[in-house]
């Protein structure tokens, strides 16, 4: 017992600094979360997910109906808030423990390949990525899955995976499977690095097959319950998103995808075979890496989001030297004939705007591959995995930063190793050659590096934040210094809500009442059924009447309203009659790649002003704001 507490000890004291910087992040993510996010506005996709799992466990599964996940999440999600009765926090809390674990996980990783001191690094910019810290906070469906996706790369990053390791790598990829469908990208990751690994097939073979079957084994209940209730074994696909996000498309193609929604990505991607290899071309090449790097956005998953660009000389420096490519002759002429070889497919069958990135990725990936023996073995899955990743989700436009945070404990390794490794090499070479200032302060200058990185990056959470909470865009540092300075708070957005909430809220019988809006949340909030609108569905010139029954809708605008109303209507069966309206004006967002959705029709417009004669009679106003957008409600009485 003694040494067991010796042992124990030990290990503590060698964890001291990843968990002090672990204890740090979740008490500043808790009273974030908790004390200045108090209003389920901005996260508001997780609405969707918590009814979705409140229906299902009332009995109603065979009517739900998930765009984009799964219904392990929401399950689990509605099984906890039942002690909890408190969605908002329910799914709050999942979120803050489950970046708390990523962040702790993330030093264990890291030293699974390097020494203390660069793991330790490495989990500073972790903890300090922006990006961890937003949707640390958001009662959202996207920690969770990645802390246990993050937990499976524990294992697989050892130097000496044991055959019960390798049980749980496959039980943890098939229970986040539940949740996401990104999951399949880490269980490739895993059997490609089981096959290479060594020159012993039999065990390898075994191994793989290990992960396979407790991947299958905990993942069947969600497998099982979707063919028992919908007769499919997977009843989640991406042909929602390639129709609305896909950069080439046309009307036609488009409205055939969206039909599709539902029979599998297989089944999309086969409607025209050569406009998905355009796009998926494109996504690839293009889209992935400017999003990934900055290059047109200044919201993306760069390491240093703020300094656009960046982020690709700390991989692309971290990964030649991880790899160890020396400027030989074999090398160089490898990485002239095969960036010859790239360019000129581009010139025959592509377009150097679009594609320009595949001149930097395919020498890359052909460079790694050749000299992978030179790397640490137990390093290679975490590059394995952004090159699955790649291959594997260019299916669709990845758009937001939260779709590469799977991916960044690869890039913060490989960045943090360009941070720890090279650049004080580089200092100490030029130190030769000229009477360099820092020759004898290269840990001083990697110190101010970092620091500078983490404060840029903390800077950076705070703007962000402050917009998506406030709707407030940043002005400048002076500015922004003499609010904090102030004690000034952050007004959250959305807020501006609660007058018309409370007013719906006192209406007698509203909890069974039918709201139609384009806010899925008002409802929530106000604790009410309710019909998704845009006010774009249906031809011109019909009638109030008729809209508000979505008589002329057609089919795909139907499926969009169903699944985003509470209860989700799967099968179009219920039909519901909306008792109240909120009517909003409002543009349609441009969006950079895709579908552009119409404007909302001109005719709905009347229910702007209650005096118009044309608006129904039984239409009866009962609240009406002008701040901060004009917003209008009215209760139909049916009568």
């Amino acid at each position: 017992m003694t040494q067991q507490r010796t042992e124990f000890r030990k290990k503590i004291a060698i964890q001291k600094f990843p968990l002090l910087i672990t204890f740090c992040f979740l008490i500043i993510v808790s009273y974030v979360a908790f004390f200045h996010h108090n209003f389920w506005i901005v996260d508001n996709d997780g609405i969707i997910y918590l009814t979705a799992g409140e229906q299902i466990l009332n009995g109603d599964g065979k009517n739900v109906f998930l765009l984009n996940a799964p219904i392990g999440g929401p399950v689990f999600y509605a099984g906890i808030n039942s002690f909890f009765n408190d969605g908002f926090f329910t799914m709050k809390l999942v979120s803050v423990l489950s970046a708390t674990g990523m962040v702790f996980l993330s030093y264990n990783i890291m030293r699974n390949v390097f020494d203390s001191k660069i793991a330790l690094a490495g989990q500073l910019l972790f903890a300090f990525f922006p990006w961890v810290g937003i949707f640390a906070i958001q009662a959202e469906n996207e920690m969770f899955p990645l802390f246990l996706m993050m937990f499976s790369l524990y294992f697989i990053t050892k130097k000496h995976l044991r055959t019960y390791e390798i049980i749980i790598i496959g039980s943890l990829i098939g229970v986040a499977f539940m949740f996401r469908a990104q999951p399949i990208v880490v269980l490739f990751t895993a059997i490609i690095y089981l096959l290479i690994r060594n020159s012993n097939i039999r065990v390898n073979l075994y191994h793989v097959g290990l992960i396979l079957a407790f991947f299958i084994i905990l993942s069947s209940p969600v497998i099982i319950y979707n063919y028992t209730v919908h007769g499919n074994l997977i009843d989640v696909d991406s042909n929602f998103y390639i129709a609305g996000h896909s950069k080439y498309q046309t009307p036609e193609w488009r409205d055939e995808i969206l039909r599709s929604v539902g029979k599998g990505t297989l089944e999309g991607i086969s409607i025209d075979f050569d406009l998905f290899l355009k796009n998926y071309f494109y996504n690839q090449f293009s889209s992935i890496p400017k999003s990934l790097f900055g290059f047109d956005s200044m919201v993306n998953s760069s390491l240093i989001p703020f300094v656009p660009g960046i982020g690709l000389i700390s991989v692309l420096g971290g990964a030649v030297y991880i790899l160890k490519i020396r400027p030989n002759k074999i090398n160089s002429i490898i990485l002239v004939s095969v960036s010859s070889l790239t360019a000129f497919l581009i010139f025959l069958v592509g377009n150097f705007d679009t594609h320009f990135f595949a001149i930097v990725i395919i020498p890359l990936i052909i460079l790694g591959i050749i000299n992978l023996r030179n790397v640490t073995k137990n390093f290679t899955p975490l590059l394995i995995l952004p090159v699955v990743f790649t291959i594997t989700l260019s299916i669709i436009h990845l758009r937001a930063p939260e779709h590469f945070l799977l991916i960044l404990i690869s890039v913060i390794a490989i960045s943090t190793i360009f941070i720890m490794e090279v650049i004080p090499k580089i200092i100490r070479i030029k130190s030769k050659n000229y009477n360099n200032l820092f020759s004898g302060n290269v840990k001083v200058v990697i110190i101010i590096i970092i620091s500078l990185m983490l404060v840029g990056n903390l800077g950076y959470s705070y703007a962000t934040f402050k917009i998506s909470s406030s709707g407030i865009p940043f002005t400048n540092i002076q500015d922004e210094i003499s609010f904090i300075s102030q004690n000034s708070q952050i007004e959250q957005f959305g807020l501006h809500w609660k007058p018309l909430i409370d007013e719906l809220k006192k209406q007698p019988g509203i909890e069974q009442s039918v709201i139609m809006s384009s806010y899925f949340y008002l409802p929530y909030h106000i604790q009410s059924k309710s019909v998704f609108a845009i006010f774009n569905e249906g031809p011109e010139n019909d009638s109030v009447e008729n809209y508000i029954l979505r008589k002329n809708w057609s089919d795909i605008e139907l499926m969009y309203s169903n699944a985003h109303s509470n209860p989700i209507d799967r099968h179009n069966i219920t039909n519901p009659i909306p008792d109240y309206i909120i009517y909003t004006p409002q543009k349609m967002t441009i969006v950079e790649h895709g579908w552009q959705p119409p404007d909302q029709l001109e005719y709905l417009k009347i229910l702007l002003d209650p005096n118009n004669k044309e608006i129904p009679s039984n239409f009866e106003l009962i609240y009406q704001s002008d701040l901060p957008q004009k917003v209008i409600v009215y209760k139909i009485n049916h009568g």
